[in-house]
């Protein structure tokens, strides 16, 4: 998964743009209270910094805060109750060629 772009609608809220031209909302605060380590972005200020990381492997904020393309995506699945893709992706991300 790839994210070409990201903007922030507002209400600690990301859209964002995957390389196969899907577009896909996300509400923020969820990760923001699993993960302690986002806890600074529920301050929507530094939240409102946030963009993509140029490689598109995750959406970066100022302090080395990041949350990953494959954690947003899954996010984004589950709040749209996608739990056949979902489960589909764990499947994928499960497999090895090793």
């Amino acid at each position: 998964m790839r994210i070409t772009s990201v903007k922030n609608l507002g209400e600690f809220e990301l859209q964002v743009r995957w390389v196969n031209g899907t577009v896909t909302s996300l509400d923020f605060r969820q990760l923001e209270h699993q993960l302690k380590g986002l806890s600074a972005l529920r301050d929507e200020t530094v939240f409102a910094t946030g963009k993509n990381r140029q490689v598109g492997n995750c959406v970066i904020w100022p302090g080395n805060l990041d949350a990953g393309a494959h954690r947003i995506g899954e996010t984004a699945l589950k709040q749209q109750d996608r739990h056949d893709a979902l489960e589909f992706l764990r499947w994928r991300y499960g497999l090895s060629l090793s």
